[in-house]
Formats: C-alpha cells, sequence, structure tokens
C-alpha cells in the first residue's frame, strides 16, 4: 500500500476490488535513470523480436523521449506530455550498445521521434562524429518532416522512417484528431524517398462512423505514397481513450473493465459497423494488402531494399508471406 503508482486487486472482498495507490510524482529529468540491463536479454530472443524488416542483426533498441503531446483519439497514451533525454545522454548509451552489443541495426523507439528538429539533429551528428557502423530507424510524424531534417537522417544511416498516416481521408484524420492532412502525409513520403530512406506506414480502417468512401480514399493514398512497407490494421478499441468512451457510450464496448478476451487482434474486426459489416470490412483489407503487393512500385521498392543489402531477401520474403497469411 505504500508503493506508489501501484494499481493491485485486494482480495478481501468477492469479487476482488481494484486499489490504486497514490500517483508518483513524474520525473522530469529522465538523465538520472540507469540505462536499461540490456545484457540480460538473450541475444537470439532480441534478433527474433526486433528483426521483421532490420537492415542487418545484431539489433538492440533504444528511446530517446517519453511520452507524447499529441491528442489522438484512438491511441494508448494518457499521458500528452513529452520528456526529454538530453542527446548527450541518448549518446552514451548508444556508444554503450555498439561497444557490448557489437550492434548493427538500431530501433528508436519514440511515440515520436521528430518532436524537437535540433534534439535530433544533435544525436545525428553525434552518430556521425562517432563514425559507428549502424543503420537506424524510428516512428515520425508526417508533418514535422522536412529536408534539413532528413539530410542529417540520411547522413547518420537511417535506413527506415515509420509514419502513422492512420487515414487518407480528411474527414477521419480530423475525428481522429491526428493535427495534420493528406497532402502533409504525402509530402512526407515523397521527402523520404527523395532521400532514400524507406518507410514504412500505417493505416486503420473500421473507425467508427467511417464509410465506404473513406476507406476508398485511404487505399488511394497507400497506392500513391507507395511505402516500402505496409501495416494495414482494423480499428481495436483501446480502453481509456477518448474514442474508447465514445463507443461505450453508444454501448458498442463494455464502459468498465472490458476482458481481454474482447479484443481479437489488429486484423480482425472488433465492432459491427452498420455501413461496413465485418465480414467485408476483413475482405477489404486482404484485397488491399494483396494489390499492394502485388503493385508494381512496391516490388521496385522492394528491389532496391535488396539490391543495398541482399541479407534482407528472407527476411523480406517472410514478411510478404505473413501478409498473405493475415
Amino acid at each position: 500500500e505504500d508503493i506508489k503508482g501501484l494499481v493491485y486487486k485486494k482480495r478481501d472482498s468477492t469479487p476482488p476490488r481494484i486499489h490504486h495507490n497514490a500517483d508518483r510524482p513524474v520525473e522530469t529529468n529522465l538523465d538520472k535513470f540507469p540505462f536499461p540491463a540490456k545484457h540480460l536479454i538473450l541475444g537470439n530472443m532480441q534478433r527474433k523480436y526486433y528483426s521483421s524488416a532490420a537492415y542487418e542483426n545484431p539489433i538492440s533498441a533504444i528511446i530517446t523521449t517519453r511520452g507524447c503531446p499529441f491528442q489522438c483519439t484512438f491511441c494508448a497514451k494518457f499521458f500528452k506530455v513529452a520528456r526529454f533525454r538530453s542527446p548527450e545522454n541518448v549518446l552514451e548509451e548508444i556508444q554503450m550498445i555498439v561497444e557490448k552489443e557489437r550492434i548493427k541495426d538500431l530501433e528508436i523507439r519514440d511515440y515520436t521521434f521528430n518532436l524537437r528538429q535540433q534534439h535530433n539533429i544533435a544525436i545525428c551528428k553525434g552518430i556521425i562524429k562517432n563514425r559507428w557502423d549502424i543503420h537506424w530507424r524510428a516512428l515520425v510524424r508526417p508533418e514535422l518532416l522536412n529536408e534539413e531534417l532528413l539530410q542529417h537522417y540520411k547522413r547518420s544511416n537511417c535506413y527506415m522512417l515509420s509514419i502513422g498516416a492512420e487515414s487518407g481521408s480528411p474527414r477521419i484524420l480530423r475525428f481522429l484528431k491526428k493535427g495534420y492532412t493528406v497532402d502533409q502525409i504525402t509530402r512526407a513520403f515523397r521527402l523520404s524517398d527523395e532521400h532514400g530512406i524507406e518507410t514504412s506506414a500505417y493505416y486503420i480502417i473500421g473507425i467508427p462512423g467511417e464509410t465506404s468512401d473513406d476507406i476508398a480514399k485511404t487505399f488511394q493514398l497507400i497506392r500513391k505514397t507507395k511505402p516500402t512497407y505496409l501495416v494495414l490494421q482494423i480499428y481495436q478499441p483501446i480502453p481509456g481513450n477518448e474514442l474508447y468512451d465514445l463507443i461505450a457510450t453508444r454501448g458498442l464496448a463494455p464502459a468498465e473493465h472490458p476482458p481481454y478476451s474482447l479484443f481479437k487482434g489488429f486484423d480482425k474486426p472488433f465492432l459491427d459497423l452498420p455501413n461496413l459489416p465485418n465480414k467485408n470490412l476483413s475482405r477489404m483489407r486482404r484485397l488491399a494488402i494483396i494489390r499492394y503487393l502485388a503493385d508494381v512500385g512496391y516490388l521496385s521498392k522492394l528491389g532496391q531494399v535488396i539490391a543495398k543489402n541482399p541479407l534482407r531477401f528472407p527476411r523480406n520474403i517472410r514478411v510478404m508471406l505473413r501478409f498473405l497469411a493475415a
């Protein structure tokens, strides 16, 4: 009971009641925390976890920030504040894992890496100055990408940017409170292509209130931007966020403590929308993925990826087969 921030079940009643201790104050100085004890992770486990689109093994991951200041209604992040590690602290950890783990691929696992341009540039300059033989990838916001950032990314061996485009429908983007436009999404993919950086695009279909016309606009945007990789998911409600509360008030999801058995994974519909039955939604997703994999633009980019590093060929084929199996 004295541990701040702990949530647990008390079995002094039937059913057991959930007890929430007082919140722990948020630590703003992230540099005071020790680096993760990565030596405790078996190398083979680490490779399996991060290797779906990796440039080269061995692989590791790092965070340069905690939290996210944006207001996306469907997201699992509840604290809308970002906290930053200093570039010096980040570079010190990278040096440690380069020397101890001999990594070749680094995944930056921030919710949004490009929140502060100068913070990013300082990290990129440190990677270049130290001449580390690594390639790296990160998740970025499309409207915050620009020529200067991408130049530093490329020079420091960034090989992939993941972009949460979410939808090709302006109406749905506003509904999700994404804070950017279709034009900004298109520009981000174009600039990444021009700088020779691969892209991984994240989209969601089956949003409450979405129509077949909205989904068609999403598929059009996928064809237009031609990402190197595509993650096309079906909406899954996450308790505690704004969109979940909305569907709960409409009786489409339990208001309190929903069992995990309700959630079926991002390739299966949770909601049976009146205008988009589950069967239709699954079929639309499947056809969109097949068309994406068969597109000349995708096959051309796949060829470029393999030409840069032939060792990625087996992994890319596995990714393609996994898409088709889904």
